[in-house]
């Protein structure tokens, strides 16, 4: 094992890695072996054994060229082999490089806490993990910008938010009662860093309008807590209001990757 800068590294692009997906996990697919699902889509090694009907391995084949006329075979990774590839628990903490032969007996070591969805309550994964079920099953809940906006329509919503390698859940609360609306940013990862900064304004649809409201924050090591108190209680009332964000970090520190290194490179 050695430490390298990761300035000096070849590292999967994560507009690439994105695209990689096991259909029965969401985890990226970098275990092998690959297989072509038998009703479309691509199984991670991990989830090989799972499948009740065959699959056809993408790398152990006899005929790899015809497997590679078929629609969903991730051919793109044939190019990434001899890069290095993030952890699946990069969200949770894990700042690990690897080469595609030393992911799986990586993550046998490499445990994350799972998280349970809230928008459906049915699903659980780490941050990459759900990184995939937003886009895919609560596309309106995501969000990957710096500046987002979405309507409070409903009394309490959860939001997924990605910041370069951070990645926070956005809760937030209509309280009638006590007129306010109560916002919780809570990282993936176990602690919040203290350069993150979280802002919210209300504004009405209709005019674009700041409405009256007082703002109160805590930090905490778990998130922030954001409350917005609301002196027109019209607005509680009928969920009619924007929501603007910011949720960026103030300074950015430099970082190095720690690197596991291994003779071998080569996708098995």
């Amino acid at each position: 094992m050695s430490s390298l800068n990761i300035d000096e590294l070849l590292i999967i692009p994560d507009q690439v890695l994105e695209t990689l997906i096991c259909r029965l996990c969401d985890k990226y697919l970098t275990v092998g072996p690959i297989s072509v699902h038998p009703e479309g889509g691509n199984i991670c090694g991990r989830c090989h054994g799972k499948v009740n009907t065959t699959s056809q391995c993408l790398f152990e084949c006899d005929s790899v060229v015809d497997l590679i006329e078929q629609v969903n075979i991730p051919y793109t990774i044939f190019g990434y082999v001899n890069h290095f590839f993030p952890c699946v628990n990069r969200y949770e903490g894990c700042s690990k490089l690897l080469a595609f032969d030393d992911i799986s007996k990586h993550e046998i070591l490499c445990q994350a806490k799972k998280i349970k969805c809230r928008c459906c309550n049915n699903y659980e994964g780490t941050g990459s993990q759900q990184l995939n079920h937003f886009r895919t099953k609560h596309p309106l809940n995501f969000f990957d910008k710096v500046y987002f906006r979405f309507p409070l329509n409903e009394r309490y919503s959860t939001n997924l938010i990605k910041r370069g390698e951070d990645l926070f859940f956005l809760y937030f609360e209509i309280n009638n009662e006590k007129e306010k609306i109560d916002f919780f940013v809570k990282p993936t990862s176990r602690y919040l860093d203290d350069d993150i900064d979280f802002f919210c304004l209300l504004k009405d649809p209709a005019d674009g309008e700041i409405i009256d409201q007082t703002s109160l924050t805590k930090r905490k090591r778990e998130g922030i807590y954001h409350s917005l108190l609301i002196k027109d209680k019209q607005y509680l009332g009928d969920f009619n209001l924007i929501c603007e964000c910011l949720l960026k970090r103030v300074s950015r520190k430099i970082n190095k990757a720690t690197l596991m290194t291994h003779k071998s490179t080569n996708v098995k």
